[in-house]
C-alpha cells in the first residue's frame, strides 16, 4: 500500500474520489513528509506550530496525514499488525474529513492533535472502539479501581457511528485483550456519552445506555458541551434555539436542558477480563 496511488489509498480509508483529489492536490514530498514525522514525534509543539503556518492548512493537513498513514503501513506489517486494524485504524481520518466537509464545504482536515495519536501508533481501532494505553497514572482511578500498577490500562474512545450493540462492545472488548496479549485490563472512558443525566434520557434498551452502565463513573466535567455537540451538531447559548422537532433523543435533550438540567461528560471505568 505505500506505493500505491495517494487518490486510492482514500478510497481504502473511506473518502471519496473528490477528497482523494484534493489530497492528492495538495500532496507534500516525500522528504517533506519524513521531516515533519520526524518532528512531530520529537518536538510536537514546533510541529503543530509549523502545520498551522501559512495558507490552505486543512487542506496540506489532509494531505499530510493521509501520506503519514500510507508511510506506516510497512511498520504495521512489521509488527504484525493485520491490514484490517490499520485501515480501521485510520480510517478516522476520512471520518474527521467528512465532519469538514459537512461543516465547510470543502475538503481539509482540522483534527490534527486527535490524529496524531493515531499516526504515533499510540491509538488503535479494534472493532467498534479505539483503544490507547494509558501512559500516566492516575491514583485517584487507581485507588477508586484497586489498580495494584500491573493491571493493563486501556483508554477507550468511541468513534462517530460506532456499533454500540453489546456483541460489538463486547468483542471489541475481547480484541483489545487480544491485541495487548493481557487476559484482563482495566478501561477507561471519558465521555458524553457517560453522562449520568443522559441515562435519564434514554429508553431502557438503549445501546448507549447499556454502553454506559458498565463504567462506575467517578467524575464529571461541568462545563464540558460535548454532549450537545453530538446530540445536536453544534453548541447553541440558549437551549431553546436548538430544534423544537428531531429525534427522541433530540427532543429530550432539549427539554431538559430548557428546565435548567446539564448534560456534563462522565469520566468512569471498568475491568474486563477475558472469558
Amino acid at each position: 500500500m505505500e506505493h500505491m496511488e495517494l487518490v486510492d489509498f482514500c478510497g481504502l480509508l473511506g473518502m471519496n474520489g473528490e477528497a482523494g483529489a484534493a489530497c492528492r492536490a495538495y500532496a507534500w514530498e516525500a522528504d517533506a513528509v519524513q521531516e515533519a514525522y520526524r518532528l512531530l514525534y520529537g518536538r510536537p509543539a514546533r510541529f503543530f506550530h509549523r502545520l498551522s503556518a501559512g495558507t490552505q492548512v486543512p487542506q496540506r493537513s489532509l494531505a499530510l496525514y493521509v501520506q503519514f498513514a500510507q508511510m506506516l503501513w510497512p511498520v504495521y506489517r512489521q509488527w504484525g499488525i493485520p491490514k484490517e486494524i490499520y485501515l480501521d485504524t485510520f480510517s478516522d481520518i476520512a471520518l474527521w474529513e467528512r465532519e469538514y466537509f459537512e461543516a465547510h464545504g470543502a475538503h481539509g482536515l482540522t483534527e490534527t492533535e486527535w490524529l496524531a495519536h493515531h499516526v504515533r501508533m499510540e491509538i488503535f481501532r479494534l472493532g467498534s472502539l479505539q483503544f490507547q494505553p494509558q501512559k500516566e497514572p492516575l491514583e485517584e482511578v487507581w485507588k477508586s479501581a484497586g489498580i495494584d500498577g500491573t493491571e493493563m490500562v486501556l483508554n477507550v474512545h468511541i468513534p462517530k457511528g460506532a456499533d454500540l450493540d453489546t456483541g460489538a462492545v463486547r468483542q471489541s472488548y475481547v480484541r483489545a485483550l487480544d491485541f495487548w496479549g493481557c487476559g484482563s485490563a482495566v478501561l477507561l472512558c471519558e465521555s458524553w456519552l457517560l453522562s449520568p443525566q443522559l441515562g435519564e434520557l434514554l429508553p431502557q434498551k438503549s445501546r448507549i445506555r447499556s454502553f454506559a452502565k458498565e463504567f462506575s463513573v467517578i467524575a464529571v466535567e461541568e462545563s464540558s458541551r460535548q454532549a450537545e455537540e453530538r446530540i445536536f451538531g453544534a453548541v447553541k447559548a440558549d437551549p431553546r434555539d436548538y430544534p423544537e422537532n428531531g429525534t427522541s433523543l433530540q427532543l429530550a435533550a432539549r427539554r431538559h436542558l430548557i428546565t435548567g438540567g446539564s448534560l456534563p461528560a462522565g469520566f468512569g471505568w471498568q475491568k474486563i477480563v477475558k472469558p
